[in-house]
């Protein structure tokens, strides 16, 4: 089995700081060496990130979907959409929501 990280982006948002940039992809990258696990990453880029994240996972034949969420202010989710919460609605698959607690660590 192999994990699949996906890191979508919209195009015009690629450098924004609100996607991991290509040092901490790097950083990934490095500390899934070290664990022994097969892996890949993909970033492809999408207008919708919720809709790349599942197109991709399709692709790749996904058997479960991992996401980890953020803390956002209950006008933040109503104004700009949760990301997550899209792909564990839409997903085909089943989908383990990861909280802030554990991601922010």
């Amino acid at each position: 089995m192999t994990l699949v990280v996906i890191h979508t982006t919209p195009e015009q948002d690629y450098e924004a700081p609100r996607y991991a940039g290509p040092e901490t992809l790097e950083e990934l990258e490095a500390y899934l060496r070290g664990t022994g696990v097969n892996f890949v990453i993909r970033r492809p880029v999408a207008p919708d990130v919720a809709e790349g994240v599942l197109d991709e996972a399709q692709r790749v034949r996904a058997c479960v979907l991992v996401v980890g969420l953020r803390r956002r202010s209950a006008v933040g989710k109503v104004l700009l959409g949760s990301i997550a919460q899209k792909i564990v609605l839409d997903a085909p698959i089943p989908v383990l929501a990861v909280p802030p607690a554990l991601v922010e660590g």
